[in-house]
């Protein structure tokens, strides 16, 4: 596969960088936009979860709820 992709490359006057790295997700986690995926399963990073419950916590305590507090809850949830 790599020396499919160095071929691309080297028709576009492109290189593959020297050091490159192959994350192989059987190994380790891969860390990325807010979530960690497994090769199984993917999960919300910890201190997103954190953030959310501090949210959410903050929300059912106060009496008036905003539409703007609502939105940020609903955003953890998509």
């Amino acid at each position: 596969m790599l020396d499919s992709i160095k071929g691309f490359l080297k028709a576009e006057k492109l290189e593959v960088k020297h050091n490159y790295q192959i994350f192989e997700i059987k190994k380790r986690d891969l860390d990325f936009l807010g979530l960690r995926f497994f090769r199984k399963k993917n999960i919300l990073r910890k201190r997103n979860m954190l953030k959310a419950s501090r949210k959410a916590i903050k929300i059912s305590k106060s009496e008036a709820v905003s539409f703007k507090d609502a939105s940020g809850i609903i955003s953890y949830y998509g």
